[in-house]
Parts: structure tokens; sequence; C-alpha cells
């Protein structure tokens, strides 16, 4: 493939339809990518130090990007996936709760209430805050491999850079680089984007396990060839969160053994197909966006997804119905088997447990965090039931 771009490149350099050559570029950088985020996780190498100095390679010389940055941001992702205030990955322009919205500057509210349809142009951008955010971690960092990373940094702008600019000249040089950085952040915000987005958002001081931790705030796609190669497999999201050094030709064969264990303890296993993904992307960045005003109201200073004071849909408050523990009529013991289901409120769609004859509980914005829910409702509940018939 690296052949195959740079004869295309080298074929089409006297005009300016060699920008179309950007977007292999940024394929091909993409897969780059993928290997370089499975080197920081000790996935490709049996050695933590040969899996360092690959990182380095890939990353900083082929990507111009922090191994030491990436790694520090993304490991702290991992150990607190979608816990708000915690959690790297959530901030900036795109809220995953109305909540997020309150300290959000005037600009920032501006892009949350338009997120749906904004997020694919802000994709774009994400390979240049890479750059900009290496570079503050080179600046404000101390260590021995910080003048190793800046060095390769460095050779890589200038092989990069000058290379480009020596083949096409300055003018058609430096577009190309700036086309296809935006390609490259446009296709690994695509591959990571339905991982996490849609699925349950932890508050700071919430507890939960770090099976559901993990499980609960990850979403995973169907087994499929194309999704697999285009993602580098992170579509099996569950199974990296739970076995981050796995190797991605194993994830595939654990997501079967993950599934049944997740089952058999009423975890809920969320997969989807790539087009579903995406679609549950665009309805709950449109649900959230919908809740978000001009101004941050004065009720969600203090707001959680799911609480009782979270958002009002019409006349009836999300979250502000009471929650009945007791089981139905003629169910056969006090463990209530909840499902869950979508229902109307206000001409919007909420998550709500349903216990098969009417909607109990709270009402929520996202599926995950109904099912999060559903597990603290059947985990009391079934320790009640442990107390009631133990001996005297």
């Amino acid at each position: 493939m690296l052949a195959a771009v740079v004869t295309g490149i080298g074929l089409f350099r006297s005009g300016w339809w060699v920008l179309l050559w950007a977007a292999p570029a940024a394929f091909l950088f993409g897969q780059v990518g993928f290997l370089a985020h499975e080197a920081v996780h000790n996935q490709i190498l049996r050695s933590s130090r040969r899996n360092h100095l690959l990182g380095l390679l890939l990353f900083n010389l082929c990507l111009g990007g922090s191994a030491g940055w990436w790694a520090s941001k993304h490991n702290l992702h991992h150990a607190q996936p979608n816990r708000l205030g915690v959690d790297p990955d959530l901030g900036g322009p795109i809220a995953v709760c109305p909540s997020q919205a309150v300290e959000a500057g005037a600009v920032a509210r501006w892009l949350m209430r338009r997120q749906e349809s904004a997020i694919w142009g802000l994709l774009l951008f994400g390979v240049l805050l890479v750059h900009i955010q290496s570079a503050g971690f080179m600046l404000r960092r101390s260590g021995r491999s910080i003048p190793v990373e800046a060095s390769l940094l460095l050779a890589h702008g200038v092989a990069y850079t000058g290379g480009l600019v020596l083949l096409l000249g300055a003018a058609r040089g430096l577009l190309f680089a700036l086309v296809h950085r935006l390609l490259l952040g446009l296709y690994l915000g695509l591959a990571f984007l339905p991982n996490h987005t849609g699925m349950a958002v932890l508050r700071r001081d919430e507890e939960m396990d770090f099976l559901r931790r993990q499980v609960l705030t990850s979403r995973n796609m169907r087994a499929n060839p194309v999704t697999d190669y285009l993602t580098g497999v992170l579509s099996c999201q569950i199974e990296h969160h739970l076995f981050p050094t796995m190797p991605r030709s194993q994830l595939r064969l654990a997501a079967p053994l993950v599934r049944g264990f997740c089952e058999a303890r009423g975890i809920a296993y969320r997969e989807t197909g790539a087009l579903e993904a995406y679609v549950e992307v665009y309805r709950h960045l449109r649900t959230v966006a919908s809740r978000v005003g001009r101004r941050a109201p004065r009720v969600l200073r203090d707001a959680r997804p799911g609480g009782d004071e979270f958002v009002k849909v019409g006349q009836v408050a999300v979250g502000s119905v009471t929650v009945d523990m007791s089981p139905p009529p003629g169910h056969e013991d006090s463990a209530v088997d909840y499902g869950l289901k979508l229902v109307k409120v206000g001409g919007e769609t909420r998550w709500a447990l349903h216990d098969g004859r009417k909607v109990v509980g709270k009402l929520f914005e996202t599926y995950g965090q109904a099912v999060a829910e559903r597990i603290r409702v059947q985990g009391r509940e079934q320790a009640a039931a442990k107390v009631e018939t133990r001996p005297e």
C-alpha cells in the first residue's frame, strides 16, 4: 500500500489531482495508527520494552504524535471509561449528557446544540489536535524519554513536510499535508466514535465494579471482516477494554466467551451492526443537544444522568418516577426480571425499566444508563430476597 501511495503521488505531482491521493494516504496512516495504539497497549510483542520502542517509532516517527502523551491519556480512559470529570475523552464541544454543558462557554454551547451534525466536521480536526497536545506534552514534561520523543517528532516533521514540499512544491505540498491530516482525523474519529458514545455515563463518585464499568460503557460491532479491518478490530471494544493487552487476532475469539459470561450474570452486552451503531450515536447526540439551552439553567448545576433533578421533558421530570421495588402479583419470587423499553415522554424517546406489565423506575436518556439501573435494582432485590429467606 505504501508503494502504491508513493507511486501515485509521484505520478500526479505536477497537478492538483495529486490531492486525491491524500485519501489513500490517510487510510494508510490510519492503519499505522491502529498498530501504534496496539504497541502502546503491549499487544504486539512479548516484551514491554520492545513494545515501547515500537510505539515510539510508529507514533512519534511515523505519525508525528507523542506516544508518552497518548499512553498517559489513554490509560486513564481505559481505567475509567465514560466517567465524568475523569475520562479525558469526555469534554470539549461534544456533550454526552446535558450536565456537561453547565460550565461550557458560549461557543461550546452553540456547538453542543448542533452536535449531532457538528460532530462529523469536528472529527476532521482530531489529528491536528493530537499534534498540538503532543507538543504541549513535550513542553510540560521532563524525563529521559522526552528528548527521544522530541527528536523523533522533529524527524517526522522534517521528513514528512520537507518531502512533500520538495516533491510537490510549497503550495501543493502544504495543502496536501493539510488535506491528508484532516482526512486522517476523520478516519480515526469514525473508528473510535461508536466505541462509547451513547453508552452508560458514570458520575465521578458512582461506584461500579471493573467488569460492569468496562462492559456497560462500551459497544461492540458485530463480526464482519470489512468492519474489523477498517477499525483495527476496535469493533471488539468490550473485549479490548477487559483485556487491553490481548492481540487483535484473539479479540473475536474471546467475544463469545465474554458475552456468555456477561449474560450468565445479567450484565448487558451491547453489540450492534456498524450502521446501527452510528445511528445510535447520532440519536444520542441529538437527544442531548435538544436539552442544551443557550444558558446553563440553575436546575442543572448539580444534575446527574438519571437523577431526580436531571431535566424536564414537557410536564414530566426525567427520573422523577418512583421506583416500584415490590414484585407484581403472582410473581414466583421477589426478584423481578426487568426488561428495557423505549417510552415516549413529551414527544421524546427515553429508556425505562419494564416489569412485564408496566414501566417502573426512572427514565433515562441512554440505553447504557438504563442497563446500569437495571443491574442496581435487581441486585438490591436479590440481596433483599436472600435476607428474607435466611433461617432465623
